[in-house]
């Protein structure tokens, strides 16, 4: 579901694809749209101006060396990337040395076309919410990045709950946020800080689009996940 003021834009570089999800669609109306879509979203984010990846990584990156400040090798940290998609976020991590990287995504032919980039070691095809996700086991993961697949059409904010198990203490967290239904995931991502179970570390804005009727940028967060 895009935001009104950025509706039209949707429309006019997805083809409409979005306009039929919103809060009320279920896992099954998301898989249909992105099952369908897959082969041509890549092309399609290149019209729309999608940029956001590769600062996005940057981020993560940034984070990454202030929380574990060398003492382990890229190379080693394991890192799931919940909503990966066609792979794009999986290529800008490679780029920074990130080998050891699972996806997950709730579609299968967008993980068929990530495969084909050669980025990950595990495909993983579920829905991210709040209930646990086949396969994966509890303190997995060192880090988890998830890049453009909050938005309230796509995924509930208790699916944070569900980031949190998967990613062991004194791991990272580092999401996006999307323009759409932002109140609704900060409430959730303050009430887990209030809670203990996770200690922000890092945010700020990256540029989300390059087009003028898209929006322009995204928020970023990095947490250290609390279990002690």
């Amino acid at each position: 579901m895009a935001s009104p003021d950025h509706r039209s834009g949707y429309s006019k570089y997805y083809s409409g694809r979005l306009s039929n999800l919103t809060e009320k669609s279920t896992d099954d109306d998301v898989r249909r749209v992105y099952d369908d879509w897959a082969h041509e979203y890549d092309k399609d984010g290149n019209s729309a101006g999608c940029v956001f990846h590769k600062p996005m990584v940057e981020f993560f990156d940034n984070a990454i060396n202030e929380v574990f400040q060398g003492k382990i090798a890229k190379s080693d940290i394991r890192i799931m990337d919940a909503g990966a998609g066609t792979g794009l976020v999986g290529v800008e991590l490679h780029k920074h040395d990130y080998s050891n990287v699972d996806a997950l995504d709730i579609s299968q032919e967008m993980l068929n076309e990530a495969k084909k980039k050669n980025v990950y070691s595990k495909f993983i095809c579920a829905p991210l919410s709040d209930q646990r996700t086949p396969g994966i086991e509890t303190d997995a993961y060192d880090a988890l990045i998830c890049v453009g697949t909050l938005s309230l059409a796509h995924v509930r904010p208790t699916a944070f709950v569900e980031m949190i198990r998967m990613v062991r203490n004194g791991g990272l967290v580092c999401v996006s946020i999307r323009p759409d239904g932002y109140k609704e995931f900060s409430e959730k991502m303050e009430e887990l800080e209030h809670q203990g179970k996770w200690t922000l570390v890092k945010e700020g804005r990256v540029p989300h689009y390059d087009k003028e009727d898209m929006p322009r940028e995204c928020r970023a967060y990095a947490y250290t996940v609390n279990k002690n």
